[in-house]
């Protein structure tokens, strides 16, 4: 068995070093960053051997010592020490025995927030190989105590949330170690977006007769169901020289309807002048 796991490095957008203490602590802080699409690595496979291995895949570094409740601390792989120290200590787990590999896809020193990548990429292996209970806080927060409480390396906070928590993310921090990631999710305005179009094409449609609307309840005026979303794939592009916009699902929304016009009329050669596309009108434009 060999457990996978993985993290995303970043880059700082806004408000960085709002995120160290002290100045977080007495001001608050408060950060933009987004995760790219650049990884850390981290695989891990059980042993029998009463043996630990930690392997720095790409530097050709292997440290092999013998599995002990808490291993001393060696060059170069200070954060693979930290993070089991601190998983035994925390769990009150007996010796373990494995071989733990990470490689990273850029640099240590590149200012992407690679230690601290590297660190929640080997809490994530754990936390599948033992089902640890913890949430994406608690990793977050325990890769912060392992890097600048038990390891005593300088930085701040953003690193670990923005590797735990993936995407555009507004951070912010307060005193006692609070942190809130709010997530910008533009894909998930999109995806949203996308759906209300599909329903308004396929399902939405308000009826009158002469006493006024009769399609007042959910029974008479049908909606998309979740049994009958499609999959959506979203593709941000970056395009500047379009301009600047503000939101995602109005968009989506606008588009979904003609683009299911179109690809029926793609399909069958219809045009398609009113919406929904239910099926008694699909019979009959096809009849026509």
């Amino acid at each position: 068995m060999i457990i996978r796991s993985k993290a995303p490095l970043r880059i700082g957008l806004a408000g960085g070093g709002t995120d160290v203490s002290p100045y977080s602590d007495l001001y608050g802080g408060a950060i933009l960053n987004a995760t790219i699409d650049l990884y850390a690595y981290s695989s891990l496979e059980p042993l029998d051997n009463g043996k630990i291995e930690f392997v720095i895949d790409g530097a050709a570094k292997v440290l092999s010592v013998d599995a002990a409740k808490e291993l001393r601390t060696a060059n170069d792989f200070e954060l693979f020490i930290g993070v089991y120290n601190r998983i035994i200590k925390q769990f009150d787990l007996p010796a373990l025995s494995f071989r733990l590999t990470s490689y990273i896809e850029a640099p240590q020193g590149s200012g992407l927030g690679t230690s601290s990548t590297i660190v929640v990429s080997l809490l994530g292996a754990f936390v599948e190989w033992l089902k640890l209970p913890l949430g994406k806080y608690d990793i977050a927060h325990l890769a912060y105590d392992i890097e600048r409480i038990d390891l005593k390396m300088t930085g701040g906070k953003q690193d670990q949330y923005a590797a735990t928590f993936g995407g555009i993310n507004y951070l912010e921090f307060f005193a006692n170690d609070k942190v809130i990631v709010n997530p910008l999710q533009l894909k998930r305005q999109v995806e949203g977006g996308t759906m209300m179009g599909v329903s308004i094409a396929l399902y939405e449609e308000l009826m009158f007769d002469e006493s006024g609307v009769t399609t007042r309840d959910w029974r008479t005026y049908p909606v998309l169901k979740m049994a009958d979303i499609p999959e959506v794939k979203v593709v941000l592009l970056n395009r500047p020289e379009t301009g600047k916009y503000g939101g995602g699902s109005e968009a989506a929304n606008a588009l979904a309807a003609p683009a299911i016009a179109a690809a029926f009329f793609d399909a069958t050669g219809k045009i398609a002048r009113r919406l929904p596309l239910k099926p008694a009108y699909i019979q009959t434009l096809l009849k026509a």
